[in-house]
């Protein structure tokens, strides 16, 4: 497979090895044989990198893959690569290290500019202090690790792990004291809609909560890992929120689910336009959720220790410019700070004797072997601090990766070389392959598959759903491109209408911009091979009697048992409604018509709609029905017409019926 994509007369051999294509002429004078003789080469691909010990078959073979696949997210014979570009992503490594093409992301983590109107001292503390103990799958790494474990971190060999991890504690209680007073003395009043809380119904509140879309992302039971990340199974894709009211205070969640954007411009939450009673609803539910734990605030907050307050957020400012949480976060008087950790660009071509080992015994045991690229890379992703000493203070925070995830990350790394082939040689660089990279960004970021299935692949949500109701789950998206017209998916992406108005679940508004909603269409159209932009195709007349035949047509394979045109039919049960025809004229290709009346099963697998003709033979397909001379092609024709002039004058569906869109769902 590797050979036939990158054929070696086009290729060559060093882009891969390295720079050691002369040595295929051959060793220890015998002709070279390929996958047999790599291991005299500097930098074989078949090698088995081995990492403190153990040994990982071919796993730097795929760091090489980005030198020409760089802009790409999915690179589908790399995994671990693209593990690890996902997971980089996902934890926001580029807040603190410099690397190019991630440089001009959104932040990872949410403003703390107005931090005293979502929480309280208290749980500030508890969080900044050890946040995966308050929240076991979070992003949001370990500053003070030796106050969990002693093996975290450099310390004397006579010194008892319960003396290191006291010693850390206090320094850990010290400095979160400090970091703390500085974000709540800076912090600024949020613009929030309400004083307090409107009065809700809880009850309401959760059956809104687990119908119109929240589990697509969230998960309300502790320890859930029901929705984690695309990049690693070992993170939350969004906060779990069994506890969510030790933290916020009732006005903020009120805000926040009303219109996440307008208290941080930068959120991926999305906005599900709640009315007042829904998101009143919402949060008294959510206040509900609710930990036995308690968040005492801390002396200095009570009145009359206002100077107290002042001096420890005066040290605090020392101390977040010292651990750099402006690379994840908005802080005011951090503005424009700069990112302080090691540039990561050419990372992956570093000389191990570059790298400063420490006094880990690890290495200084076996320096000769054990002092590689790759052992230092894994022990700085598990315990970053251990390579402190006397001259050298680390500020690396502990993620506690799992060894899958530092797996994936050394990958990643090792393929950081700043080495870029000649443009011809780059991968996707015609404008469909582009524009399938940059969709797939654009859906990784903003998470779409954990409603859709997008190009066969996601659909987290579909758990909540059975065989019996799956059509009130969202829509399968793969082939999305080939069967909706770009300006109206242009439309729908800026402001979502509702396709199926009987349907709880909606498709929320993710505010893109122009560009990103152009970026979207133009990824759904490559994937599906269809031409970008479109150009409007009209569906030809029917004539008043052929337009009569049509409907008679409808009628007979009693499409409106299923299919609406504009609302439910009397005593129709919603888990069996189909599409509104009433949106085909502006929503659906009227080539996609064609081929979905054929045969609706190779479009999507598993879906209810029934083929009404045979064509097993598509030169001499056969059809049951009179009408159009029994012409199978010409009764789909007539029916894809009748589709696409729908409400104009002499068109109409059998006993059509017309209601009214609420705005507030898609």
């Amino acid at each position: 497979m590797l050979v036939q994509n990158h054929v070696p007369e086009n290729v060559g051999c060093t882009v891969c090895h390295g720079g050691e294509g002369m040595q295929t002429k051959g060793v220890e004078h015998k002709a070279f044989r390929h996958g047999e003789d790599d291991h005299y080469w500097n930098d074989p691909l078949t090698e088995e990198v081995e990492v403190m010990g153990r040994k990982y078959k071919g796993a730097f073979l795929q760091a090489k893959c980005d030198q020409c696949h760089y802009q790409q997210l999915n690179v589908e014979q790399a995994p671990l690569l693209a593990k690890g570009k996902k997971l980089f992503v996902d934890v926001g490594c580029w807040g603190c290290h410099p690397i190019d093409g991630y440089n001009d992301l959104a932040k990872r983590g949410p403003t703390l500019t107005s931090i005293a109107s979502k929480t309280t001292p208290g749980w500030l503390h508890t969080w900044i202090g050890y946040p995966k103990g308050w929240r076991p799958a979070t992003r949001m790494p370990n500053f003070w690790p030796g106050a969990v474990s002693a093996d975290a971190v450099p310390h004397p060999e006579g010194m008892k792990p319960e003396q290191v991890v006291a010693e850390h504690s206090k320094l850990r209680e010290q400095e979160v004291a400090q970091i703390a007073a500085y974000l709540w003395t800076s912090s600024e009043h949020a613009k929030l809609l309400a004083s307090g809380a409107p009065n809700g119904d809880a009850a309401k509140g959760k059956q809104l909560f687990d119908s119109v879309g929240c589990r697509g992302c969230h998960v309300v039971e502790k320890g859930s890992q029901a929705r984690r990340s695309e990049g690693s199974a070992e993170r939350d894709y969004a906060p779990n929120l069994w506890n969510v009211a030790d933290k916020a205070k009732p006005e903020w969640i009120y805000s926040w689910v009303k219109n996440p954007k307008a208290l941080w411009p930068q959120t991926k939450m999305p906005d599900l336009r709640l009315t007042d009673q829904e998101a009143a609803n919402v949060t008294a539910y959510l206040l509900t959720l609710r930990s036995e734990q308690k968040y005492p605030d801390p002396p200095e907050y009570a009145p009359g220790h206002e100077k107290q307050l002042q001096q420890l957020a005066e040290q605090g400012k020392a101390q977040i410019n010292k651990y750099g949480c402006f690379g994840c976060h908005d802080v005011k008087g951090f503005e424009s700070a700069q990112k302080i950790a090691t540039e990561l660009t050419e990372h992956g071509r570093k000389d191990a004797h570059l790298l400063d080992f420490g006094d880990v015994r690890y290495f200084t045991e076996d320096p000769k072997h054990r002092e590689t690229y790759a052992n230092f890379v894994w022990e700085k992703l598990h315990t970053p601090r251990v390579f402190g000493y006397e001259r050298v203070e680390t500020r690396m925070p502990q993620y506690d990766f799992s060894d899958d995830e530092a797996l994936a990350l050394l990958v990643f790394l090792k393929g950081q070389t700043g080495d870029r082939p000649d443009k011809k040689f780059l991968a996707g660089q015609d404008p469909v392959k582009q524009a399938v990279h940059r969709g797939e960004q654009l859906v990784f970021w903003n998470g779409c598959r954990n409603c859709h299935v997008v190009e066969g692949k996601g659909g987290a949500i579909r758990d909540l759903f059975n065989d019996d109701n799956q059509s009130f789950a969202p829509p399968i998206i793969t082939g999305e491109g080939w069967r909706v017209q770009p300006h109206w998916l242009f439309g729908f992406l800026k402001g979502p209408i509702p396709l199926r108005p009987w349907l709880e679940v909606r498709m929320p508004t993710f505010h893109f911009t122009d560009a990103d909603a152009t970026e979207v269409v133009h990824y759904f159209a490559a994937a599906a091979n269809k031409p970008f932009p479109y150009l409007t195709a009209e569906a030809p007349a029917l004539s008043g009697a052929q337009a009569k035949e049509a409907t008679a047509l409808m009628g007979e394979l009693k499409c409106l048992s299923c299919h609406v045109v504009g609302k439910l039919g009397p005593n129709q049960d919603p888990a069996s409604a189909a599409p509104n025809f009433q949106l085909a004229k502006s929503r659906l290709r009227p080539d996609w018509i064609i081929a979905w009346l054929q045969n609706p099963n190779t479009l999507q697998e598993g879906t209810r709609m029934p083929s009404f003709w045979d064509f097993s033979d598509p030169a001499h397909p056969t059809t049951n029905y009179k009408s159009f001379g029994g012409d199978a092609k010409a009764q789909i024709e007539a029916l894809r017409d009748l589709l696409m002039h729908l409400g104009e004058p002499g068109y109409a569906a059998p006993g059509a019926r017309t209601a009214r869109l609420e705005n507030t769902r898609g």
